[in-house]
């Protein structure tokens, strides 16, 4: 596949993309830091990935934290049920405002 024009287009065609889907993976493909960088930079900021379950958040100030990629990030049930995704980081100092885990907060504070 190519990865460059992939990523310049933001797409492959299907008619190309048809022509990868019965080829062999290789190893290198599950071991290469540089498939693994490409993939982070033109894949996974593109689709949705899953942070844990919304039955993990039963109650208001219920928090997920998970590191997914290169971000950690927040997931909090809101006081009005809603559930939300934050990047864990203070925007103010710029530390990491909770640790990987799971517990129960009453408000995101900087540390």
């Amino acid at each position: 596949m190519n990865l460059e024009r992939a990523h310049r287009e933001q797409y492959l065609p299907v008619e190309e993309l048809a022509s990868y889907t019965h080829s062999t993976i290789t190893a290198d493909r599950f071991t290469s830091r540089r498939f693994l960088d490409e993939e982070w930079e033109s894949l996974w900021p593109r689709v949705w990935l899953m942070g844990g379950r919304a039955s993990e958040l039963e109650k208001a100030g219920d928090y997920i934290c998970k590191d997914i990629g290169r971000d950690s990030v927040l997931l909090v049930r809101g006081r009005d049920d809603t559930i939300r995704a934050f990047f864990n980081v203070c925007q103010h100092r710029g530390s990491q405002l909770q640790f990987a885990g799971n517990g129960q907060m009453r408000s995101i504070k900087c540390p």
